[in-house]
C-alpha cells in the first residue's frame, strides 16, 4: 500500500511538473517570439520546435523505447487478428 501511495505520488507530481514545464517553454518560447521580426520568430519557432522534439525522442529512447509509437497498428492488428484482445503490458 505504502509503495502504491509513493508511485502515485511521484507520478502525480510528474504530471504536474509536465504540465509546467510546457507552460513555461510555451510563455518564454513562443509568445516571446511572436514580439520578434518575422525571419527571428520563424528560426526561433523552427529551433524550439525541434530541440522540444528532439528532447522527447531522446527521452522516450533513453527511458522507455516500447513506449515509442501511435499504438494505432498495434491495436488495429490485434482487432483483425485476435478479435481485439490485447495483453497488458504488450509491445507490439
Amino acid at each position: 500500500m505504502v509503495v502504491t501511495v509513493i508511485l502515485g505520488l511521484a507520478a502525480g507530481l510528474a504530471a504536474v511538473l509536465f504540465h509546467l514545464a510546457i507552460h513555461l517553454i510555451y510563455h518564454q518560447g513562443l509568445e516571446r517570439l511572436t514580439q520578434a521580426s518575422l525571419p527571428t520568430f520563424l528560426i526561433g519557432s523552427f529551433l524550439l520546435v525541434t530541440v522540444t522534439s528532439g528532447i522527447s525522442g531522446w527521452l522516450l529512447t533513453r527511458f522507455y523505447p516500447d513506449a515509442a509509437g501511435s499504438g494505432i497498428p498495434q491495436l488495429k492488428l490485434a482487432f483483425w487478428k485476435d478479435f481485439g484482445y490485447v495483453p497488458w503490458g504488450s509491445s507490439g
